[in-house]
């Protein structure tokens, strides 16, 4: 009876593991995000290119303008699709949503001299009188031509996300 309530207590609490599947999806990009043995493998995909790819969160102020407008630039020099390997050993994963991960690197990186320093996720449950709503935060934080550059989207996580086997 203990190994009973023992094995119900373990799956009851929110568990780290190394398994890991989870795809967020809206029109401007897509995230595909899976453990592949000793790696969490990322992929980001944009559809329609970087043009039209959200690269900027939070609000600004008219001094911000150029600052704004040179990630734009940086942005753009990103592919339209990315795949990223992320060591294990430098990953926490808490199924279902949430991961932090550091020392990445690009699968081809050619054209452009990337390195992926941070992969994280974030829930937020935002409450209103007559509803509630949960989204997660994707984002990764990149060194591109040796400037500092990050890439986040936010997701539903009802209708935008799914979980992966």
């Amino acid at each position: 009876m203990k190994t009973i309530f023992f094995l119900l207590l373990l799956h009851a609490i929110p568990a780290y593991s190394n398994q890991f599947g989870l795809r967020c999806a809206t029109p401007t990009t897509i995230v595909d995000l899976r453990t592949d043995g000793d790696f969490l493998v990322g992929k980001i995909f944009h559809p329609h290119g970087t043009k039209f790819t959200p690269f900027y969160k939070g609000t600004i102020t008219s001094f911000q303008v150029p600052e704004v407008a040179e990630m734009a630039k940086i942005h753009r020099l990103l592919f339209d699709s990315q795949e990223t390997i992320w060591p294990l050993e430098k990953c926490k994963i808490k199924v279902p949503y949430l991961i932090s991960c550091q020392n990445g690197k690009f699968q081809d990186s050619s054209k452009t001299d990337m390195t992926a320093l941070y992969l994280e996720t974030s829930l937020m449950q935002q409450d209103f009188v007559n509803a509630s709503y949960e989204s997660l935060n994707f984002s990764m934080t990149l060194k591109v031509n040796g400037q500092i550059h990050k890439i986040t989207s936010d997701y539903s996580v009802k209708s935008h996300c799914q979980r992966l086997k």
